[in-house]
């Protein structure tokens, strides 16, 4: 069986990977860029950061001005970061927030309610898995 179609039924039967993560092979190249995991991001609160995630979950809705936007759960292998994306960035390129896309978003890291969130100044597709 391919790698990737077992990645995606373990996804799909049990709510994560097992025997590989699908960001491994993407993340060893770009390890030494400036792109943080996302458990390192989480730590930057107030700081501009940018990060590569595969998108797991994207919920639409519609502003009190009736534009579309999303909040996008991305995951890499270190942890999950709930992404705000605004109207303004969704229109850029709304296909790229689709599941099992590989993202690398930029923006600043915020708390609210105690919790933490991304707002997402740009995004960029990678590549899409599965």
């Amino acid at each position: 069986m391919p790698k990737v179609e077992k990645l995606k039924w373990e996804k799909e039967l049990l709510g994560l990977y097992i025997s590989d993560h699908p960001l491994k092979e993407i993340r060893e190249k770009i390890e030494n860029k400036n792109i943080m995991t996302i458990s390192d991001a989480s730590k930057k609160l107030n700081r501009n950061v940018e990060f590569i995630g595969l998108v797991i979950k994207t919920k639409k809705i519609v502003t009190k001005s009736g534009q579309p936007m999303l909040f996008s759960t991305l995951e890499d292998m270190t942890s999950k970061m709930e992404v705000v994306v605004f109207p303004s960035i969704l229109e850029q390129n709304p296909k790229i927030w689709e599941e099992n896309s590989v993202i690398k978003v930029q923006g600043k890291m915020t708390e609210r309610n105690g919790m933490q969130s991304f707002l997402c100044n740009n995004a960029d597709q990678i590549s899409t898995i599965m």
